[in-house]
């Protein structure tokens, strides 16, 4: 008989499952995890190359143009802070560099030969305005401890000399030379102004002892209008250069030799106060260093002011003339109670008459003088020098 089985029994052994199927699956998974990640990085890795290059390609063409342009702007600076440091120098030349950097001056032109006035009390002037002011203006040489600066001047009375404060600042000696003059001669500084930095008030005053007598001194009017003719005369260094009897004088101490001087006409462009309430006339007749303290007449011969500064502006190549205004030099020769003659009314120059011969020029008479201004100290001579200005 037999037994009933138990649940617990079988008759045939009981199979179990593979084992190695989870560590399979786990490398296999693994694998594909990190091949997943290497495909991922890689391509993340190109892109981001990609990127890079693209962002460096673009940083460098930037780079490039931005030192080209601050290159540029870099010598443009350059070239200004040079220029304005001869303008701040004084507007004049010395031994060591006579001539300065600035652009050179338009052509010289000599003005038509007109009759110029007579003034009150003066001799009749037989000539034209080249003769006037060719005999008036001076060559104004002022050696220091840094050589010798250089300027213009022009005579306003009898041995007396109007030039700038600036051309004549720490002179240990002061000497004019023109043709009248015959060479180079000494001068006393009378009197100077305090400033002498551009757009301030720029005047120093010089006594000539011996000065010949036909000498006809300049007169001064502020009687000036836009687009009246003016005329600059004087010294310019960059004109000088080329001088031979300049060479002479500067090189070899010459003194008989006698440069010759030039001129530039122009008109007159704006009167205006600067911001130093100074008065000035803005004028398109060259002048350059060398210029300072010469003067800037109308057609008649009058002083309507005494070019004193420049500007430059590099990146335009444009240039502007500044005289100081003659109300100003009114005023300076009044406080020294100098000799010199002042008119008024409008410049009308006279062309020579039909039946005169060619290149004559008739007088015509002067303008309404203002009252005459006396002569003290200036006109005579006397009294103590006044020291130079620092």
């Amino acid at each position: 008989m037999s037994m009933p089985s138990s649940p617990h029994t079988s008759a045939e052994p009981r199979r179990g499952k593979p084992w190695w199927l989870i560590p399979a699956g786990l490398v296999v998974a693994l694998v594909f995890l990190a091949l997943g990640v290497w495909l991922g990085w890689a391509l993340l890795a190109h892109k981001l190359d990609g990127l890079e290059g693209r962002a460096s390609l673009i940083d460098e063409a930037r780079t490039r143009e931005e030192i080209a342009l601050q290159k540029k702007a870099n010598e443009a600076l350059e070239q200004r802070i040079a220029e304005a440091k001869k303008i701040l120098e004084g507007n004049v030349c010395t031994a060591d560099n006579p001539f300065g950097s600035l652009p050179a001056p338009p052509e010289s032109t000599a003005p038509p030969a007109e009759a110029v006035p007579t003034p009150e009390g003066g001799r009749a002037f037989e000539g034209n305005l080249l003769d006037l002011v060719d005999g008036a203006v001076v060559l104004v040489l002022a050696p220091n401890q840094e050589g010798v600066s250089t300027g213009s001047g022009f005579f306003v009375g009898p041995g007396l000399v109007v030039t700038n404060a600036h051309v004549v600042a720490g002179a240990e000696k002061v000497f004019v030379t023109s043709k009248p003059l015959g060479g180079a001669r000494p001068a006393t500084l009378l009197a100077s102004t305090n400033a002498t930095d551009p757009g301030q008030v720029d005047f120093a005053l010089l006594k000539v002892d011996g000065a010949p007598a036909t000498i006809q001194p300049l007169s001064v009017t502020t009687t000036v209008a836009k687009l009246d003719h003016v005329v600059a005369a004087g010294f310019p260094g960059i004109v000088m250069e080329d001088d031979a009897a300049f060479r002479r004088l500067m090189e070899q101490g010459d003194v008989s030799a006698v440069p010759e001087m030039a001129v530039t006409s122009g008109e007159v462009s704006v009167m205006q106060d600067l911001a130093s309430g100074v008065p000035v006339v803005v004028h398109t007749a060259g002048i350059s260093p060398g210029n300072s303290g010469g003067p800037l007449v109308d057609r008649c011969g009058r002083v309507v002011g005494v070019n004193t500064f420049l500007k430059v502006e590099a990146s335009q190549a444009v240039r502007v003339n500044y005289a100081l205004a003659s109300a100003k030099l009114i005023a300076f020769l009044k406080s020294q109670n100098a000799g010199f003659t002042e008119l008024s009314g409008r410049c009308v120059p006279a062309n020579p008459p039909a039946d005169a011969p060619a290149g004559a020029a008739a007088p015509v008479p002067a303008p309404a003088p203002a009252p005459a201004v006396g002569g003290g100290q200036g006109a005579a001579g006397g009294g103590a020098p006044a020291a130079p200005a620092k």
